[in-house]
């Protein structure tokens, strides 16, 4: 977990101390409306081929949105992005999904999760582990140090793989930025997001990079949004609890429900809490890097509140993923080119991810956890027959760690590790705490 102190001090010392002295940018500024349409054909893309190339010649339906079009329409999210991009369609975002990371369709196809569509930064991957779900499409992510990002709307299965079905999506990152960049707001709810994007030339061969994000908002608890249905409001509390473990452990049924006729609290929790990391060290043709991502969020308004108890604390989910990268890029001679990538990954279904029924157990919460780790080296070599033709041979090896989620019932555990009471054998009246194997795959 990032520290949210350590964070918090890092943005009061950029925005009070260096921000005043160091606000400036050895950075270029590109207009991209001044572009003439030979240099929009001309502008490099790396999606979807072997080597950066000119989006003119590139083998697939590609659409670039660059810094200046996310500065200037106010994204702050890839859905906010993806919403103006035909072929995107989202059913539930800032909602939060439980131990899912969000529901989405593109190009038509798309289901709980959405793992039809790759999601990378610098090529990459940033998919679950586990479950291939796509994740950082919502305040988890940051922009503000990011150069452009690609989106491929059509498999991209030859390069990345059968993950990549309905399209690839690659945010590209800044290389070369010397300066600050900061930014903050401050909104209804108690919304509030910090950025900060600090990047310098430690002498001609070195250049580090470092990108600090925060999000945070209570949630405006669904109250005024359209319920035609009253599901989230002026419902009241059902008259049994079907099942339960009493004050010794016992499990007990169909027993009288003491809230019984009293109105269940409107709306549902729709907080939001996201931060992330990123970070890079380059010297010469070598780089370095890391990225954390974290949020909890309310669970999602598919819940209904006489089932759930959405509006409750213990409703919400949580997700992790971090990665570290070693690349290096060689040119043997000048037609041969050798890249190197050796990546570390993992993505975690945070165990604070769950939420309570009102019609059995409701003193208890049926929360989900998952760990799961990547690591995988990528050989590329590039050789240049001529300007027009090239011969590319790749070799990639990895070793994958994967566990389905582990569903336990217990007490609310406000830490970041799991009840040992599962959930399979509990909800049967086999007892609480009593623990189950999940199954561990290694690849």
């Amino acid at each position: 977990m990032i520290n949210r102190q350590f964070v918090k001090a890092v943005i009061f010392v950029f925005y009070f101390v260096l921000i005043p002295v160091l606000s400036f940018s050895q950075e270029d500024s590109i207009d991209i409306y001044r572009y003439s349409l030979k240099d929009l054909a001309e502008v490099k893309i790396s999606t979807g081929s072997i080597k950066k190339a000119p989006v003119n010649v590139a083998p697939s339906n590609i659409t670039i949105i660059t810094k200046q079009m996310i500065d200037e329409r106010g994204y702050q999210t890839l859905v906010d992005v993806c919403q103006d991009i035909p072929g995107f369609d989202f059913m539930m975002f800032n909602d939060g999904g439980g131990e899912y990371p969000g529901y989405s369709k593109n190009r038509g196809l798309g289901e709980i999760g959405n793992p039809e569509i790759l999601i990378m930064i610098n090529g990459i991957i940033q998919n679950s582990i586990s479950f291939n779900w796509s994740l950082l499409w919502t305040y988890e992510n940051m922009f503000i140090d990011v150069q452009q990002i690609e989106i491929i709307q059509g498999p991209g299965s030859v390069m990345y793989g059968a993950q990549a079905f309905t399209g690839v999506i690659n945010i590209i990152t800044r290389s070369k930025f010397s300066g600050v960049e900061a930014m903050s707001s401050y909104g209804s709810f108690n919304t509030w997001r910090n950025d900060i994007h600090l990047g310098a030339n430690l002498n001609e061969d070195i250049h580090l990079s470092l990108a600090l994000h925060q999000y945070h908002s209570d949630g405006d608890k669904g109250l005024n949004r359209f319920d035609p249905g009253g599901y989230y409001k002026n419902n009241y509390y059902p008259d049994i609890i079907l099942a339960d473990y009493d004050n010794e452990g016992n499990y007990v049924q169909n027993t009288a429900n003491p809230l019984a006729g009293k109105l269940i609290p409107d709306g549902f929790n729709t907080s939001n809490m996201s931060q992330a990391l990123r970070g890079g060290i380059t010297y010469k043709k070598t780089e370095f890097g890391l990225f954390i991502s974290e949020y909890t969020r309310g669970n999602s308004s598919i819940n209904t509140p006489y089932e759930y108890d959405i509006a409750a604390r213990e409703s919400v989910s949580g997700y992790k993923t971090v990665h570290s990268y070693l690349e290096n890029s060689k040119q043997i001679n000048p037609k041969l080119n050798l890249n190197s990538l050796l990546v570390f990954r993992t993505g975690t279904i945070l165990p604070i991810t769950g939420f309570r029924y009102l019609y059995r157990f409701p003193e208890l919460t049926k929360s989900y956890a998952s760990y799961a780790y990547q690591t995988y080296i990528e050989e590329k070599l590039l050789y240049e027959l001529s300007p027009e033709s090239s011969v590319y041979i790749g070799i990639k090896a990895a070793y994958n760690r994967k566990n389905d989620r582990i569903i336990s019932l217990g007490t609310y555990n406000n830490s970041h590790t799991s009840t040992n009471s599962s959930w399979i054998i509990a909800k049967e009246g086999g007892g609480l705490n009593q623990i189950k194997e999940y199954p561990v795959t290694f690849e």
